[in-house]
């Protein structure tokens, strides 16, 4: 009884094991064609047409049950790729995709990675207007368009904007306008088709002498203030909506002006004026990491000594192109002495004194594009001063005249008129040629109204040559 008990269970037992291979090939509810999680004969993960997650076939290594079930002959997890949402993970993704896509696409318009582009034919100059007089107040900024060919367009956008824009930047397409205002506030200008539109205006807490757009996102700030009014370098995220200042800063005393180097994110700020219990001053330059938040690397005292109690206070030093070199003046305005500007080199973050030679007020200064001259403007002489520097010596060349009061020169490294200066007298920008010799020439100027006590206080060059 017992021999005939045990047949009849090892016969319902092959009988059920039979019954489930045969059913193996239709819904059994797995993640495969067989009902396991390995690799079987058809060798898939899919549901198609079974109800599993991967298309059939998709992963076998049986290649004509695999092609049995390729539904709709393409390459994702249920066969197709026209964005018809069946449900499977694949496809999802592909949705949570394009979302990301679409973002991305905000992104760049809104300044990010690519930006959108400026549409700016040539070169867009801003004029900065700050004199204030009984009758008019310094609150507007001029847009100049320069062609190609070096010919001011007679086109003058006139922008009303908060008292006295102080420093203004273009980001490196050119497609945003950023200004800093003496009176608070920041304005942030989107730039289409060579017109501006107002995206942001900023009011922050900071007096920022200086600024300079690192990329698409970021703008450095310098606010001049002594250290315990805030004076130092900070950060202003223009990719945030709205943009903002970052908070904190890297604390400098009264700083005078940053040189930010052509191939390192490196600054060098002048002006910065620790001192020691006897009040002399112990170091005059800082160099800074602008990598991410300005960190400071160290301190040099490159300009006084012991004996000396001098401030540089250059308000538009200048690195080379080549980043070999480094330039900057003291009493660079209005003072009542003579002033000196001094050659530094620069290698590796290491800075030192080369030369140094006296200009009258200088002001902004900037090499050539061969790192071969200086240029400096001298705002009391009404000129600017030329000097070769290719042997690491400041030789005079010659003075450029009529430049009236110029504080600010540009140097336009990209595009047709690559190797071009762009300068600022206080009656019209001026736009000249940098011979082999490093004379200088005039190619045109752009007249402003004088009449309306206008006064060129700052400028910004635009472009979207990359």
């Amino acid at each position: 009884m017992k021999r005939y008990s045990l047949t009849l269970a090892i016969f319902f037992s092959a009988l059920m094991l039979f019954l489930c291979i045969a059913c193996g090939d239709g819904e059994s509810g797995d993640s495969n064609t067989d009902g396991d999680d390995a690799d079987n004969s058809d060798g898939d993960f899919d549901v198609m047409p079974d109800g599993d997650d991967a298309s059939d076939g998709d992963f076998s290594e049986n290649a004509e049950e695999s092609e049995d079930v390729e539904i709709d002959g393409d390459k994702n997890s249920d066969g197709d790729t026209d964005g018809v949402i069946d449900g499977d993970s694949s496809e999802i993704e592909s949705e949570e995709y394009a979302d990301t896509a679409e973002d991305q696409e905000n992104d760049i318009a809104d300044g990010d990675n690519t930006p959108e582009p400026s549409g700016i034919d040539g070169y867009l100059v801003a004029i900065l207007y700050n004199m204030n007089t009984v009758d008019y107040t310094g609150n507007e900024i001029s847009l100049l368009r320069l062609s190609e060919s070096g010919d001011w367009l007679e086109e003058n956008e006139v922008i009303t904007v908060h008292d006295n824009p102080r420093s203004a930047t273009f980001t490196p397409n050119g497609n945003r306008l950023i200004i800093s205002h003496d009176s608070g506030w920041i304005s942030i200008f989107d730039i289409r088709d060579g017109e501006a539109t107002l995206a942001w205006d900023i009011e922050v807490d900071g007096y920022y002498e200086q600024i300079e757009a690192l990329d698409y996102n970021r703008v450095l700030l310098m606010d001049g203030n002594h250290i315990i009014n805030d004076g130092g370098l900070a950060i202003l995220d223009i990719s945030a909506e709205p943009p903002f200042v970052e908070e904190g800063l890297l604390p400098f005393s009264a700083p005078s002006g940053f040189a930010v180097h052509p191939t390192e994110a490196k600054a060098a700020v002048f002006g910065v004026t620790p001192m020691d219990d006897k009040e002399k001053y112990t170091d005059d330059m800082a160099l800074a990491d602008i990598s991410g938040f300005p960190e400071l690397i160290k301190y040099f005292n490159l300009w006084g000594d012991e004996t000396e109690n001098v401030n540089p206070m250059s308000y538009w030093p200048g690195f080379s192109p080549d980043g070999s070199m480094l330039a900057g003046g003291n009493d660079a305005m209005w003072g009542l002495e003579i002033g000196v500007v001094k050659l530094f080199s620069y290698e590796n973050g290491e800075i030192e004194y080369l030369d140094n030679e006296e200009v009258n007020t200088p002001s902004s200064c900037v090499f050539s594009d061969d790192s071969q001259f200086l240029y400096i403007g001298a705002v009391e002489s009404n000129r600017i001063d030329i000097f070769d520097v290719s042997g690491g010596t400041m030789e005079f060349v010659e003075s450029e005249s009529n430049q009236d009061l110029v504080e600010q020169i540009i140097p336009i490294r990209k595009g047709p008129l690559a190797g071009h200066l762009l300068t600022g007298p206080y009656d019209g920008p001026v736009l000249l040629e940098v011979d082999t010799d490093g004379t200088l020439k005039e190619v045109s100027r752009f007249p402003l109204d004088i009449e309306n006590n206008y006064m060129v206080g700052g400028m910004a060059v635009g472009h979207e040559y990359e």
